[in-house]
């Protein structure tokens, strides 16, 4: 398996300008499950730097990709670009997993009916409670309180020992 940095987002949105609200309430909902969301919109990268970070995103900083499915999104350059690298992360046992939230009925190429889908009926947060059932166990969450954990562990050994000086 391929070693990767630190993960950093649980899970990466994927999505076309038409579905931006779709996937903003998918944002929310999300993060209001503890989930650590990468969401490019409050990123402000240019084209460019896109076209080079797509492939190192799903393939190093995330644990999981979810696309927001539509009729747009299968037509769009720039989702087709995230799509194949999603696909090729998941195939390399990168990514731990794929989420489908359907706005229409359409098809991906390599569109496995193992990926978990969903139907969007304006209900972001039972998609949300569906998304972290699949995955109850958050890494980068709790990475980040372990390190807490370790950052107070370590502050109050410094403190100990300088009361016994």
């Amino acid at each position: 398996m391929i070693k990767r940095q630190f993960i950093k987002y649980d899970i990466i949105l994927s999505f076309t300008e038409q579905d931006c609200e779709i996937a903003f309430q998918m944002k929310k909902a999300l993060k209001r499950k503890g989930l650590s969301v990468y969401y490019y919109k409050e990123k402000n990268q240019l084209a460019q730097d896109l076209k080079d970070l797509t492939p190192y995103l799903y393939g190093n900083r995330a644990n999981y990709g979810l696309v927001i499915l539509s009729n747009a999104y299968r037509q769009n350059e720039w989702p087709q670009r995230e799509w194949e690298a999603m696909r090729a992360a998941k195939d390399n046992g990168i990514l731990k997993g794929i989420f489908i939230v359907r706005i229409q009925k359409t098809s991906l190429p390599g569109l496995s009916q193992s990926v978990i889908q969903a139907k969007w009926k304006n209900n972001p947060k039972e998609i949300a409670n569906q998304i972290k059932a699949q995955m109850p166990f958050s890494g980068t969450r709790t990475l980040k309180i372990i390190g807490w954990l370790f950052l107070f562990s370590l502050i109050g050994l410094l403190i100990y020992r300088i009361n016994r000086f």
